[in-house]
């Protein structure tokens, strides 16, 4: 799983020098989407269902977003 992350990273960094900084790095944010989702489904960390609402809900416009910045290009 380190050898992914790296590769992520190292994809971010490739990907600021070919698409600039207002489009990447917003993309680069979709890796903590990963833990949030590994914390919320899998770990069980957050135990109370409006909180876990917010927290879907807040990924679906994480990822609608990072769709918007990629079609922007």
């Amino acid at each position: 799983s380190g050898i992914l992350w790296a590769i992520g990273n190292i994809s971010g960094i490739v990907a600021l020098g070919l698409v600039g900084l207002a489009v990447s790095q917003p993309l680069a944010q979709l890796a903590i989407l990963f833990g949030v989702g590994w914390g919320l489904f899998y770990f069980k960390e957050v135990k109370i269902k409006s909180k876990v609402v917010k927290i879907i809900i807040g990924s679906i416009m994480l990822v609608l977003g990072a769709i918007l910045l990629a079609l922007s290009k």
